[in-house]
Order: structure tokens, then C-alpha cells, then sequence
């Protein structure tokens, strides 16, 4: 049963309200879905022309949040810097567990083009 929910994130001069139907307590998949589709509308062709180098400080503040939000699950230790977390993250998923390769997550790493319908998370891998 999904419920319609609204999650606002105030910050010094910005304000952040997602609204949507989610599925999971709290409104995680609603989160994700919002926030994979802004990192997807980002495109910096154009930011060089005031700062060369804006890519690459964008995609590495972007890698270093999705670390943090690892490392919120308690698995990694607080004083590790993280980038390191995200790079054993997914050393772990690709060449220890070789998860890419199960079905269930190589679905969820396809372009959405590719994908034919939405995903069911509350399906086991």
C-alpha cells in the first residue's frame, strides 16, 4: 500500500520539498527516486567557462556525500575519509560479492531507458 507523503529539507537559503507516493516507511524510495533524478538533470558543460575544473569538484563533493550517507549505516568507521568508503563499497560489490552480476541488481544499473518497468524493491536478490 503506498502512501502520499511530503519531506522538506530547509537550509540556510535554500528549501528542498519532495511530494509523492512512497512504498517504504518514511519515504526512502521517494527520496532516491528525487535525488537520482536531480543528479541526472545535472550538467556541467558549460560551468568551465567560469571554473575549468567544476566537473570534477561536483562529481567528487557528489561521491563524497554518497559516501556519507554509507557510511550512515554503521558498517565503515567515522574517521574514515569518504571517498575510501565509497571506493571499498564498491570494491565489495563488484569483486567480492560480484552483485553487478545478479539479476537483480544489474536491473537497477541500467539507464532508465533501458529499463522496462519500474523496479520492485521489496524483491530479494
Amino acid at each position: 500500500m503506498s502512501e502520499y507523503n511530503d519531506i522538506q529539507i530547509n537550509l540556510e537559503n535554500m528549501t528542498i520539498k519532495i511530494e509523492g507516493e512512497h512504498e517504504i516507511f518514511g519515504g526512502a524510495d521517494l527520496q532516491l527516486k528525487a535525488a537520482k533524478t536531480i543528479i541526472e538533470m545535472m550538467d556541467f558543460k558549460f560551468a568551465h567557462e567560469t571554473d575549468y575544473g567544476y566537473s570534477q569538484k561536483a562529481h567528487i563533493q557528489l561521491i563524497n556525500s554518497i559516501g556519507k550517507s554509507i557510511k550512515n549505516e554503521g558498517v565503515y568507521p567515522d574517521e574514515m575519509p569518504n571517498i575510501q568508503v565509497v571506493q571499498s563499497f564498491l570494491n565489495w560489490f563488484i569483486e567480492d560479492e560480484k552483485l553487478h552480476e545478479n539479476k537483480v541488481y544489474a536491473e537497477l544499473l541500467k539507464d532508465e531507458e533501458e529499463n522496462m518497468g519500474e523496479y520492485d524493491f521489496h524483491e530479494e536478490p
